[in-house]
């Protein structure tokens, strides 16, 4: 279903080198709403959800709630009135917090270098998922330059194949991303993704050492 949602996307508009992250804008991100991801949504309740997504990062909000800057702080309705007051506001954002694309919580503040929630704060509208919250984290661009692989979401890589299907990268291909050659041999109980995402690059660490000893 998730890889379906994407690939119709794909005909609307080409979407190689994409992430997929809810809490980041951008023209190279897909959130959860733009595909539908929890339920549909209206284009008024997209534009919604972009707006809170940019704002929570603001900060002069900081200031107003009185905690320490943090990179996405929930907003309480007053709040959100000031850059979006339209008559339907409560209820877009119920149904919103109901198909899990916000969430009611407090704000975090820092104490000893921790984030803890401020437990005399107002409750707000905070974005649900992140990063790693869905089974693909970003689509390849066949075209363009390899991320670095890493074990936290080296299987949530992607390409798209003629327009029609989505795959994970194959153990060749993560072989010759990372510099190693076809032959070499791969135990199979291992798992691949976690392998290449945990390595060293031998093409890198050749220079490396020529560097050292030449």
């Amino acid at each position: 279903m998730f890889a379906e949602r994407l690939l119709k996307l794909h005909k609307q508009r080409n979407i190689f080198g994409h992430k997929v992250q809810d809490k980041r804008g951008g023209d190279i991100n897909i959130h959860s709403w733009d595909i539908d991801y929890n339920g549909e949504l209206s284009q008024e309740e997209k534009d919604l959800m972009n707006k809170i997504m940019l704002e929570r990062r603001k900060k002069h909000w900081a200031t107003k709630k009185n905690i320490t800057w943090m990179d996405g702080m929930p907003l309480t309705d007053p709040d959100i009135k000031t850059f979006y007051d339209k008559p339907n506001l409560r209820t877009m954002l119920i149904k919103l917090v109901k198909l899990g694309y916000l969430k009611l919580e407090k704000c975090k503040d820092l104490v000893d270098g921790k984030r803890v929630y401020k437990d005399d704060g107002d409750t707000g509208y905070n974005i649900c998922k992140g990063k790693l919250s869905f089974p693909v984290s970003r689509i390849l661009d066949p075209q363009g330059v390899s991320p670095t692989l890493t074990a936290t979401d080296c299987c949530k890589l992607v390409v798209i194949i003629d327009d029609k299907y989505i795959r994970k990268l194959t153990a060749l291909e993560l072989k010759r991303l990372c510099g190693y050659p076809d032959e070499f041999k791969i135990i199979e109980s291992v798992n691949v993704y976690d392998l290449f995402g945990n390595t060293l690059m031998p093409p890198i660490v050749r220079q490396i050492l020529r560097l050292i000893y030449k």
